[in-house]
This record gives C-alpha cells, structure tokens and sequence, in this order.
C-alpha cells in the first residue's frame, strides 16, 4: 500500500497545454501486488539465469487519482563461454520491459491520460541507453509529455577485461518508446 501527496508547480509558461493542466497537488492512494522470479547465479556478475517480475498497481482508494498500471520486466543470461584462457566468462543477457496503464477518471485537460508521474519517460542508462532521460516517447512540441503504454527490449554481451577484480565489459544494443 501506498499513499503519496504529489504537487506540480513552477511550470514554465511556454510548457505543454497537457503539462500545465497537471499544476496543482493531488493525493493517489494505491496498492501494488508484485511477482517476482530470481535465478541468477550471482546478483552482480551474472553468467547464467532469470529475472523477472510481474507488478500492477491500483490507485482508487480513496485520493484523487484513478488508474490501473502494470509491468512486466524480464532478463535472461546464457553463458556463451567459461574459460580462464580467454579471460573468464562470456554472457549474452537479453531482457525487455512491457508498461500499461488505465486511467478511469479523466484529468484536469479532459483526456483519460495517466497523471505525469505515473506517465512513462524512458531513455537514458535505467532504460534505452544511448539517449538522454526521459527523452524518447510522446511530445507536444519539443516537450516530452510521457506516455500511457511503453515497450523496451535489451540485448547485452558480457565479457571480462579482469574478471579476477571484479572488472567487465559490455556492449549492448538498447530500443524503446512509449506511446500515448
């Protein structure tokens, strides 16, 4: 359970019509079930394994906001190649993130969105490396606004520089966007 006092302010004239509307406070009162599965062989230097989870929130308890938000993550190591000869181990971790959301109450601007900091904002090292935070998805203007729905996959390959201190390297190709 959850219960957060959220308050919009200081917004810049020139901001989107659907930004400016959000100006105000507002209580949200929820609660989030989670579901989560952990196999890895190691919490930080992962060569083999799952992760996953399985989270929807309910706000509607009471408060002012109104909406039905789930996510799915998942990520999954496959060692490619364990051999002190050629530095250690080798992985390939692949993942992705699914985001829905349902607001049952219209917002300030008429529209059913989900209140902006519930909204999705991917981009940047905790989503779609390679881009700035918070800067792929819906924009009004140059201005991103979030989505209700996002979808992000991850491929990775693992591989030592010197294992033995605890030193990896990875390449990774990232993509992601959320939409209204």
């Amino acid at each position: 359970y959850e219960l957060t006092k959220e308050k919009i302010g200081d917004i810049d004239a020139d901001a989107p019509a659907s930004i400016q509307s959000e100006k105000g406070m507002s209580w949200t009162s929820s609660l989030t079930p989670n579901l989560s599965y952990d196999s890895r062989d190691h919490f930080f230097a992962t060569t083999e394994g799952t992760v996953s989870g399985l989270s929807v929130k309910f706000a509607g308890l009471g408060g002012d906001n109104n909406f039905l938000k789930s996510d799915a993550k998942a990520r999954w190591y496959y060692p490619l190649l364990k051999d002190p000869n050629w530095g250690g181990n080798y992985t390939l971790a692949l993942g992705g993130t699914l985001g829905y959301g349902w607001s049952f109450k219209a917002r300030p601007n008429g529209k059913k969105d989900l209140p902006l900091f519930e909204r999705y904002f991917p981009g940047g090292i905790n989503s779609v490396r390679g881009f700035q935070d918070r800067s792929l998805g819906p924009r009004e203007g140059n201005d991103p606004v979030g989505g209700d729905k996002q979808a992000i996959l991850n491929a990775e390959l693992l591989f030592p520089i010197l294992e033995q201190y605890g030193l990896r390297g990875v390449t990774f190709f990232d993509m992601g966007q959320a939409f209204k």
